[in-house]
């Protein structure tokens, strides 16, 4: 007796599919500033008297006010988005494979049945990525100089050289310096397969009917 041989693999192709996506931010912020204010100011008093009665005896009144100011700052504002989406739908269709039968003549049992349509293989991939790079510098300098001088000069003189001498300085002086930054950054991913099986009869089974004699 013998064995039947086995059922052909069913015809449904296989279905197959392919998704990669890649997305990416990048930004890079360079910052520099740079605030430099400078004051000088000088009270001089120098008389000079040689040979005289009763000089250089007026008053000096003298005076600077000043007010210095430096300000540096930088700002910056860095907003990045990155959305992506995947949708997949497959319908895979295919019939079972044909049952088996014994051989002519024999008595033995028919071979097992063919497998079905070959699965839906599907495969998605995403990749995102966000870079930010800030780099900020900011220096302020405010410097105020301020000198008073009085000096007088007398040779051979009488009752000279005798007068007040009011000298003052008021200075205001301020420096600032300033960084500021916002980032926002935003990742969206989905991924979204739909599969669907059609098939019009079941996978083959083994076990067909004993062969007939002739």
């Amino acid at each position: 007796a013998k064995m039947g041989h086995d059922g052909k693999k069913g015809d449904g192709d296989a279905v197959e599919v392919d998704q990669a996506q890649a997305a990416a931010n990048e930004n890079a912020t360079e910052q520099a500033a740079e605030a430099q204010a400078t004051t000088d100011q000088s009270n001089l008093n120098k008389p000079i008297s040689a040979f005289t009665l009763g000089s250089g005896n007026g008053d000096v009144d003298q005076s600077n006010a000043a007010i210095t100011e430096a300000a540096a700052g930088n700002a910056n504002q860095t907003a990045q988005w990155a959305d992506q989406a995947q949708a997949t739908e497959a319908t895979e269709s295919g019939h079972g494979g044909d049952r088996a039968w014994g051989s002519k003549g024999g008595s033995g049992k028919g071979g097992k049945g063919g497998h079905g349509g070959d699965a839906v293989d599907v495969d998605q991939a995403q990749e995102a990525a966000n870079q930010n790079a800030t780099q900020q510098a900011a220096a302020a300098a405010a410097t105020a100089d301020q000198e008073n001088l009085n000096k007088p000069f007398s040779l051979l003189t009488f009752g000279s050289g005798n007068g007040d001498v009011d000298q003052s300085n008021a200075a205001w002086t301020s420096a600032a310096a300033g960084n500021a930054n916002s980032t926002l950054q935003q990742l969206g991913q989905l991924q979204w397969v739909g599969l669907t099986h059609l098939s019009n009869r079941p996978d083959g089974q083994g076990g067909g009917a004993p062969g007939q004699g002739s």
